[in-house]
């Protein structure tokens, strides 16, 4: 049987706009309900900092090698999930890609604030994206089905949602390339609104709600 494993990330506070960061709140709270679901789950928070980003999507890269050993990797499914707030949205975003651009309009929690520079320069330049392999149509449809408010973007912004979604896309790229046929990483950046606009009961639904759908289409997918 195919294993199911979600690492799930949200960011800690950010000033001005994230005194007290939303995603920090639901990945804790999904954190204390792991046993209401019937897939691996793994949950963390990281800082609002570009060395903390790389530094997770490092951390999660070792686990993927840990985890899904020679013996099971051909039955394991990874799907990475980052979460951001975005202090003017209404609904949820389901972000698309992530481009190989970092422009701060703030700092980070560190002071570092990168201006119109390449996130990977082997890459190539500023134009480049990275594309999820997740079928989001048909995801943000289930999740309108269930009551939530939900849309796809092709836009993660260019601060510290883009640049950690970058990596991740880049992560699961090489994990199923080197992998191929035995496994599947996939990664997503969800953009949330504010406890203020949609509440923090709501979008604790909609987290539970988005990992059950995604396990269900892969389960169904095999």
């Amino acid at each position: 049987m195919r294993r199911t494993q979600f690492f799930v990330t949200g960011f800690g506070p950010f000033l001005p706009d994230a005194p007290t960061n939303p995603t920090q709140i639901l990945v804790e709270r999904l954190r204390g309900r792991r046993n209401d679901f019937d897939f691996e789950l793994d949950c963390r928070v990281v800082a609002v900092d570009t060395e903390a980003a790389v530094a997770a999507v490092d951390a999660l890269a070792a686990c993927i090698e840990c985890r899904s050993d020679g013996a099971a990797l051909d039955k394991t499914t990874t799907f990475l999930i980052h979460l951001g707030v975005h202090s003017s949205l209404q609904s949820f975003h389901l972000e698309r890609c992530a481009w190989n651009e970092a422009d701060f309009r703030i700092p980070d929690v560190a002071g570092r604030q990168m201006r119109k520079e390449t996130i990977c320069t082997e890459d190539g330049g500023l134009e480049h994206c990275l594309t999820t392999l997740l079928p989001l149509d048909i995801i943000a449809a289930r999740m309108e089905e269930l009551g939530h408010s939900c849309t796809i973007s092709d836009d993660a912004g260019r601060f510290l949602c883009n640049y950690i979604y970058y990596h991740s896309l880049k992560l699961s790229a090489a994990v199923d390339g080197r992998e191929r046929g035995k496994g599947t990483t996939t990664s997503l950046f969800v953009h949330v609104p504010p406890f203020t606009t949609v509440s923090q009961p709501a979008q604790e639904r909609f987290l539970a709600d988005l990992l059950r759908a995604l396990a269900a289409h892969n389960a169904a997918a095999l």
